[in-house]
Protein backbone atom coordinates (compact mmCIF):
# COMPACT_ATOMS: atom_id res chain seq x y z
CA UNK A 1 0.00 0.00 0.00
CA UNK A 2 1.17 3.47 -0.50
CA UNK A 3 1.07 6.49 0.82
CA UNK A 4 -1.72 8.10 -1.52
CA UNK A 5 -3.71 5.00 -0.82
CA UNK A 6 -3.56 5.48 2.82
CA UNK A 7 -4.50 8.96 2.64
CA UNK A 8 -7.28 8.54 0.48
CA UNK A 9 -9.00 6.35 2.99
CA UNK A 10 -9.36 8.98 5.63
CA UNK A 11 -10.66 11.57 2.56
CA UNK A 12 -6.73 13.65 2.34
CA UNK A 13 -4.33 13.66 -0.23
CA UNK A 14 -0.75 14.73 -0.57
CA UNK A 15 -1.63 17.77 0.55
CA UNK A 16 -2.36 16.94 3.92
CA UNK A 17 1.13 15.30 4.86
CA UNK A 18 2.98 18.06 6.77
CA UNK A 19 6.09 16.04 8.16
CA UNK A 20 8.49 13.73 6.31
CA UNK A 21 10.83 11.24 7.40
CA UNK A 22 12.96 9.19 4.44
CA UNK A 23 15.59 6.36 6.91
CA UNK A 24 18.18 5.15 3.83
CA UNK A 25 20.66 2.69 4.44
CA UNK A 26 23.34 4.62 2.68
CA UNK A 27 23.77 8.16 2.85
CA UNK A 28 26.15 8.14 -0.31
CA UNK A 29 23.67 6.59 -2.11
CA UNK A 30 20.97 8.58 -1.35
CA UNK A 31 22.71 12.28 -2.01
CA UNK A 32 24.12 10.07 -5.50
CA UNK A 33 20.71 10.00 -6.58
CA UNK A 34 19.15 13.15 -4.53
CA UNK A 35 17.77 14.29 -8.26
CA UNK A 36 15.79 11.46 -9.31
CA UNK A 37 14.34 10.82 -5.53
CA UNK A 38 13.15 14.69 -5.38
CA UNK A 39 12.03 14.68 -9.19
CA UNK A 40 10.28 11.33 -7.89
CA UNK A 41 9.12 13.34 -5.13
CA UNK A 42 7.69 16.50 -6.46
CA UNK A 43 5.61 13.98 -9.62
CA UNK A 44 3.95 12.64 -6.16
CA UNK A 45 3.11 15.53 -4.61
CA UNK A 46 1.80 17.34 -8.15
CA UNK A 47 4.92 20.23 -7.15
CA UNK A 48 7.68 21.08 -4.67
CA UNK A 49 6.10 20.25 -1.09
CA UNK A 50 6.18 22.56 1.61
CA UNK A 51 6.73 19.70 4.53
CA UNK A 52 8.98 19.39 7.05
CA UNK A 53 11.59 16.70 6.37
CA UNK A 54 14.13 14.43 8.59
CA UNK A 55 17.12 12.34 7.22
CA UNK A 56 18.34 9.37 8.79
CA UNK A 57 20.69 6.72 8.19
CA UNK A 58 19.64 3.28 9.55
CA UNK A 59 21.36 0.02 9.50
CA UNK A 60 19.32 -2.07 7.98
CA UNK A 61 15.39 -1.59 6.51
CA UNK A 62 12.65 -4.02 6.98
CA UNK A 63 12.82 -4.80 3.47
CA UNK A 64 16.69 -4.99 2.58
CA UNK A 65 15.63 -4.74 -1.29
CA UNK A 66 14.15 -1.71 -0.86
CA UNK A 67 16.57 1.55 -0.68
CA UNK A 68 14.27 3.94 1.30
CA UNK A 69 11.41 3.87 3.75
CA UNK A 70 9.29 7.03 3.84
CA UNK A 71 7.19 7.86 7.15
CA UNK A 72 4.99 10.97 7.15
CA UNK A 73 2.84 12.41 9.11
CA UNK A 74 -0.55 14.08 7.75
CA UNK A 75 -2.81 16.72 9.10
CA UNK A 76 -6.37 15.75 8.67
Amino acid sequence: MNVKDVLSQFGADMGNIVDETFFVGDMDEFFGNIEDVYGTREVAYGGNPEVCQTLVQVVALAQPELKIEIKCIAHL
